[in-house]
């Protein structure tokens, strides 16, 4: 299984957030995306998220830093472990572009049309949890992504008819072409 974590780093209003305009993989090209990658063997998920976060956006976060907030699993082949924190440039340092791949602060209610998917709900859900007083250690649990059937447009790469709460969404899009045929 493939195992993934993003951060959803927020500036102390929670008005804007860091985000990253990606160069790779192909399906997130030329999209923005909130910070994170793969987890290395024998690294947890918070210890990637450190390492990724210094990696791609300058700053040194620690565990004490991110909040969990969720899972997202197709329970399948992938999972990603979703954190999120509150920015404070004395601790961490200021974020800034470490990679070719662009990291900016975006204001949360002008986010750019291309995004990556789950940036959509992700956002708000991040922003709801905080809002919603800090309670430590509150997780709204597990997003579990199945599928009716692989897309037929990217050759099975991508997954539609997604489930909410046990219902197929008939509307929804592939994750990998968006319903285009193209990654």
């Amino acid at each position: 299984m493939k195992k993934y974590t993003i951060g959803i780093l927020f500036n102390e209003s929670l008005t804007q957030v860091v985000m990253i305009y990606k160069n790779r993989p192909d399906w997130q090209k030329d999209n923005f995306n909130f910070p994170g990658g793969h987890i290395e063997n024998g690294e947890t998920s918070i210890v990637c998220l450190i390492r990724e976060f210094e990696e791609e956006c300058a700053i040194k976060t620690t565990i004490d830093t991110w909040k969990y907030i969720g899972k997202i699993t197709n329970n399948k082949n992938y999972y990603v472990d979703v954190f999120t924190a509150i920015h404070n440039p004395k601790e961490h340092g200021f974020v800034k572009t470490n990679t070719d791949e662009v990291v900016i602060w975006i204001d949360c209610n002008n986010i750019p049309e291309n995004i990556v998917t789950n940036v959509s709900w992700l956002l708000p859900f991040a922003k709801d949890w905080w809002n919603q007083g800090n309670v430590e250690n509150l997780s709204f649990g597990t997003f579990n992504y199945n599928n009716i059937e692989n897309c037929e447009n990217c050759n099975g790469e991508g997954y539609t008819n997604f489930y909410d709460q046990g219902e197929p969404d008939l509307d929804s899009k592939c994750t990998v072409c968006n319903g285009t045929g193209k990654k």
